[in-house]
């Protein structure tokens, strides 16, 4: 008996589909995305791998991920294990504010973020991948358990870009810098139809006098910060893409509302080449001393520290990104060539997050 073209395709459809009523609960319906590979950093004498996964529930039964173990190449030995309440730190729940955040219901999306920190004799893997353990209410006594490997992404194994401080001397406070938990780290953005973190390594430098204070005089006045005036420096040799230098200062404690435009205040963006771009923000204005298109070299005074745009007092923000947009980029890795915390000389690093800082005070 011969079976028409339209009959053989009918056959074959109705064999390759599965109803949802028909997926047992012990598979987990999701989606798991790296979206930004990791390069490996050093900071405090070990490796860092630093990105997030994005974990989307497909079903319509809710799941609550309750484990994740990060695991190198073929090791079944995880380098890093969030559970508990651990892992709960490391949730963040795009466009809803839950008391649950391991609980994804159908259509939620939940971000893990992961710092995976690798001894100095630890091999930095080529590849990471994951083991999520969720766990789903059913009708049996006890919910079901599931676990699934995925998120597999190579790792970069490029260097860190190494560069000059974007300051000089110190103190210098490392507010908001790279950790897992800092503010920059989990500004996650959909920008143009595109999740980015550009601020996943950026920190605000703040300089500090003998006591750890920020100001000293009227805590109301700009020029009563440590930080205001400072010199800004460029890290390294390179071209300005973007120089604004028109927007106000402000009372410290008073930004100016924020918008797409204003939101940066007086800012420049350099791009060093190899797919880097620099970008400092907040410069005092009026005080931007280079212009779009200017060549500048490593050391070179690029203008002042100030308090424009969405800043509560005078600081410089600064990080690198992968793209000449401060906001639409992924946040890249950096090290320094040199610095002194706590009294010990680091060379080759990035400062983390509340380092106190001291700077060469001239290259």
């Amino acid at each position: 008996m011969r079976i028409s073209r339209y009959a053989l395709l009918a056959l074959l459809s109705s064999l390759c589909y599965i109803s949802k009523a028909q997926v047992p609960d012990e598979h987990a319906s999701v989606e798991v995305l790296v979206l930004c590979a990791p390069t490996p950093v050093r900071a405090e004498g070990k490796f860092h791998l630093v990105y997030e996964l994005h974990i989307t529930n497909f079903s319509e039964k809710d799941v609550t991920l309750t484990r994740v173990d990060v695991l190198g190449d073929k090791s079944t030995a995880p380098i890093t294990t969030y559970e508990g309440a651990q892992l709960a730190e490391q949730l963040s729940t795009p466009g809803r504010m839950t008391p649950e955040k391991a609980r994804l219901g159908g259509g939620q999306r939940l971000i893990v973020f992961i710092w995976a920190t690798l001894n100095p004799a630890e091999a930095i893997p080529a590849t990471v991948r994951h083991r999520l353990t969720f766990v789903r209410a059913s009708g049996r006594d006890h919910p079901a358990e599931m676990s699934i490997e995925a998120g597999e992404t190579p790792v970069r194994q490029e260097q860190a870009i190494a560069i000059q401080p974007p300051l000089k001397g110190g103190d210098w406070l490392a507010l908001g810098g790279p950790s897992n938990s800092s503010k920059h780290r989990r500004a996650v953005m959909a920008v143009d139809g595109k999740t980015r973190d550009a601020q996943r390594f950026a920190v605000d430098w703040n300089k500090i006098g003998p006591g750890g204070e920020e100001w000293k005089g009227n805590p109301q006045k700009n020029a009563s910060y440590y930080s205001y005036g400072s010199e800004v420096l460029a890290v390294a040799k390179g071209t300005v893409l973007e120089a604004v230098d028109n927007l106000p200062d402000h009372p410290p404690g008073r930004p100016h509302p924020c918008t797409f435009e204003t939101c940066l205040g007086n800012h420049i963006v350099l791009d060093l080449g190899t797919g880097h771009y620099a970008f400092y923000a907040h410069m005092q204005l009026g005080k931007v001393r280079v212009h779009r298109g200017d060549r500048v070299e490593a050391g070179q005074v690029l203008g002042l520290l100030g308090d424009s745009g969405n800043a509560t007092g005078p600081h410089l923000h600064f990080h690198l990104m992968d793209s000449p947009s401060p906001l639409e980029s992924e946040g890249l890795p950096y090290i320094f060539n040199s610095f002194e915390s706590d009294g010990h000389k680091r060379a080759m690093e990035m400062p983390l997050e509340n380092m106190v800082v001291r700077f060469p005070e001239s290259r």
